[in-house]
């Protein structure tokens, strides 16, 4: 009889065809999603943190061509950075509150004022975006056709060695075509870039 079963069924098997311990097939896809989004989410971190490296935005002393004594750096504590956050938000009707791609670079103070009397904001490069994104630059009303928002555009022209694009529209087309930013998108207009400054490959800064 017990020959006979063993010809008809086979010998029991020893080794489970499906071990309880062995993770289906869908813990193994979701398992392989998750992993894969952590490095994704590492090589974009480790991309934002290296651009955040290669930018430099050095304190600077200048003289506007309406002789404003001013001095032009990004904000050096979180007051400071809050202070120049509201008045862009009292500029721009549409300011979101931030994102971590969007950093205030620089602010311009007059030697002989408290207020911050401009400021500028951009996005940050990245492999997806290889240029700086002006956000928002505006100054102060009283401060207004006194060089203010020159000197802010040429701070950032001269401390950036990426390409720099804007969205601009109405007068401020003509403002910005002074710096010599053009139009790279024929479909929309006031969407300008301005390529960065040639520089010496012996020098170790920004120009």
């Amino acid at each position: 009889m017990e020959g006979n079963y063993f010809k008809k069924q086979g010998p029991p098997s020893i080794i489970p065809q499906s071990p309880a311990f062995w993770p289906s097939k869908e813990i193994m896809k979701n398992a392989t999603n998750q992993i894969f989004l952590f490095f994704i989410f590492i090589a974009t971190s480790v991309s934002f943190y290296s651009c955040q490296a290669a930018l430099s935005f050095p304190e600077q002393t200048i003289q506007t061509k309406a002789g404003l004594l001013c001095t032009l750096r990004p904000p050096q504590s979180h007051e400071e950075k809050e202070q120049a956050l509201n008045f862009l938000k009292s500029q721009f009707e549409d300011l979101s509150s931030g994102s971590n791609y969007q950093e205030i670079v620089a602010i311009i103070r007059v030697a002989s004022g408290t207020k911050i009397a401009g400021a500028t904001r951009i996005v940050l490069p990245d492999k997806s975006h290889p240029y700086v994104w002006i956000s928002q630059l505006a100054t102060r009303t009283k401060f207004r056709q006194q060089g203010i928002g020159s000197a802010l555009l040429e701070y950032l022209i001269k401390t950036t060695p990426y390409p720099i694009r804007l969205f601009s529209y109405g007068k401020t087309i003509s403002f910005y075509a002074k710096f010599g930013f053009r139009s790279y998108d024929r479909t929309i207009e006031g969407k300008m870039q301005r390529d960065p400054i040639a520089r010496d490959p012996h020098e170790g800064g920004a120009a």
